[in-house]
């Protein structure tokens, strides 16, 4: 009985997972699948080989620099950054050196690192259209968008069907609110380099804030099924159910995201106040002690674990952040009146605390490590209100493509 049970659970689900490829096909958004067995076998043999080569002498920087590159290409950038290290230790003054550092340091995060890596290859005269890309995307995360144009130019001259290129066009795009333009250049992409995996979470973020659910959905889900351990995806999946009107869904798949990368404080954040919305007091402290962790300087932080905590009615705990949210800001009224609710505080006069209240009503900028910016909603006077999610659709939308299996 219950070997028949699980063929049933198993026809059931193999029965959605081809009907959402189905879909997806229609809307011409499947993502091609990840390399097959046999190209990972062959990235290992060349690591094996290497590792003899490097064995019997170490002093050729190249095979450090061929063994980074596999390294890189399998998404191991510790070991990656060790070898190019070893390979520049032994020869600074080769260009496609410092182009693969520039790569490392990108993925790390690491943008000025970066930016100064690809124009020292360039000096050394590396002109490659790739080396152009990656130079003209760091500008551009600089905010020197004018150099960016410059390099993606000179890149499109030599390689125009590189699908790399259109991508980071799509991203300038994207920044300068060009979404028509921006989305026209990520589906050039995903004609020329069907494999680029952010060129799909872009698209599905535009989608979403344009309230194109569905298809935003269409793309997330094949993403989150062929890379469940990516958690932007499963981030990004979240903002769509949060925009569906669906927070449930969107806190479960916000939870998976902080599972599997905890130093998103941005993604925690947002799950934070989607859960203060909600009244889902018990998960935002989790959230917002997460963000805390990794950025404890984000607005108000103190004073939203304040009144998780006085609504969980931990005294205690909804004190000591609240004086620490005054400690910060001392014009942060809905500290005080925590304070004051909790009798530790007389009447407080806050009428003429007009920072607080010109900050309620703005856009607060959040800067992380990598000066990437976010720009959230601050609305404190409506954190604890039973209603819905301000930034969601009217009425919630049907879920047309069944959800990948959270592990």
């Amino acid at each position: 009985m219950k070997s028949r049970f699980t063929i049933f659970i198993l026809v059931f689900c193999s029965f959605f997972v081809v009907s959402c490829d189905n879909d997806s096909k229609k809307a011409g958004l499947l993502i091609p699948p990840l390399p097959n067995e046999a190209e990972w076998s062959k990235q290992r043999s060349a690591i094996l080989i290497l590792n003899e080569e490097i064995r019997i002498n170490s002093s050729n920087p190249d095979n450090f620099y061929k063994r980074s590159k596999l390294y890189f290409e399998m998404g191991k950038i510790n070991e990656a950054k060790a070898d190019i290290d070893e390979a520049l230790a032994i020869n600074e003054n080769e260009g496609k050196y410092r182009y693969l550092n520039g790569l490392i340091f990108r993925t790390k995060g690491k943008i000025p690192e970066a930016y100064e890596e690809a124009k020292i290859a360039e000096i050394l005269g590396l002109k490659t259209p790739e080396l152009f890309i990656l130079i003209g995307d760091l500008a551009q995360k600089k905010g020197l968008d004018a150099e960016s144009m410059k390099y993606f130019t000179l890149a499109k001259k030599i390689a125009p069907h590189n699908g790399e290129l259109y991508y980071y066009l799509g991203l300038l795009k994207t920044k300068e609110g060009d979404t028509t333009a921006a989305i026209n250049y990520f589906n050039l992409t995903k004609k020329l380099k069907p494999r680029f995996v952010d060129n799909y979470k872009r698209l599905s973020e535009i989608y979403t804030n344009q309230g194109n659910t569905a298809m935003a959905q269409a793309i997330t889900v094949d993403l989150a099924k062929l890379y469940p351990n990516d958690a932007e995806n499963w981030a990004i999946l979240a903002k769509i159910y949060r925009r569906m009107e669906q927070p449930d869904s969107a806190i479960l798949f916000y939870k998976k995201a902080i599972q599997l990368k905890p130093n998103l404080y941005q993604v925690s954040y947002d799950a934070g106040m989607l859960c203060l919305k909600t009244k889902s007091f018990t998960d935002a402290v989790k959230f917002f002690e997460n963000t805390y962790k990794f950025a404890s300087k984000t607005p108000f932080i103190n004073t939203y674990l304040g009144i998780c905590f006085e609504n969980l009615g931990q005294k205690d705990k909804a004190i000591e952040f609240y004086t620490i949210a005054t400690a910060v800001n001392n014009t942060d009224y809905k500290a005080y009146e925590g304070l004051k609710r909790l009798q530790v505080l007389p009447e407080y006069d806050y009428s003429n605390n007009d920072q607080y209240l010109k900050q309620e009503n703005t856009k607060t900028v959040i800067k992380d490590k990598k000066d990437t910016v976010k720009v959230i909603e601050i609305q404190p006077r409506k954190i604890i209100s039973p209603k819905r999610d301000s930034t969601t659709l009217k009425a919630p939308v049907q879920n047309k493509f069944p959800l990948p299996t959270i592990k």
